[in-house]
């Protein structure tokens, strides 16, 4: 969901309000931004401050004309990357996604501005694109802290879904099957075959002669 011109900031509008359990964890002044609005033909340029939270960016200049503040929860951001070109500084761009929940359109034009509010309206239900250039250098930190904070908040849709662990087999130790016992008939011709073995070796051995005696 985004907001022109729509968002709370304190009495001088150079900060915003923050929301109930929201935490702003970037910010950087000097910052050159332009929002393209293609389904309205309209290009807003506009040089002020830009903030993150954990949950949405926001951009302020009080002193411009038609863009005053733009506020875009981080779950309607996509596309997200920085360009480094060959000549020119190297900016950030991202896209605006539509918003398909007429109540949260409603609830979120409310506005002074004819105008702004026919933008906004136009934002929420055809999209737009933003490019933002620092002057300070610091955009790579700033598409970090970007997308660290849209997964914090789960918002790609191909997140790795938490998979449920494998089944493990039980590792108890299972004793063998006990071997089956021999019966009494076969370990007496057992030992009946070792004795018959044992009287003869004993039998050859009393026949067996000497070598004879070399004279």
């Amino acid at each position: 969901m985004a907001a022109l011109n729509n968002s709370m900031t304190n009495e001088d509008g150079t900060k915003p309000v923050e929301f109930p359990e929201e935490k702003m964890i970037l910010s950087y002044d000097d910052v050159q931004l332009r929002l393209s609005i293609r389904a309205a033909g309209k290009v807003y340029d506009a040089r002020g401050s830009l903030y993150l939270s954990n949950k949405r960016i926001v951009f302020l200049s009080p002193a411009h004309e038609t863009l005053k503040s733009l506020s875009v929860l981080l779950h309607y951001l996509a596309d997200g990357y920085l360009a480094q070109p060959l000549l020119g500084a190297n900016r950030w761009e991202a896209s605006i996604l539509p918003c398909n929940s007429t109540d949260e359109q409603e609830q979120d034009t409310t506005m002074s501005s004819t105008d702004a509010t026919n933008h906004s309206i136009t934002i929420l239900t055809h999209g737009a694109d933003l490019k933002v250039w620092f002057n300070n250098g610091s955009t790579f930190e700033w598409y970090q802290g970007v997308e660290e904070a849209r997964e914090r908040l789960g918002s790609y849709s191909n997140a790795p879904q938490n998979e449920p662990l494998p089944k493990y087999e039980s590792t108890d130790v299972q004793n063998p099957p006990p071997a089956d016992h021999p019966n009494d008939d076969s370990v007496e011709a057992a030992m009946t075959a070792r004795d018959a073995d044992a009287d003869a070796t004993e039998e050859r051995q009393q026949h067996q002669e000497n070598p004879p005696p070399y004279d």
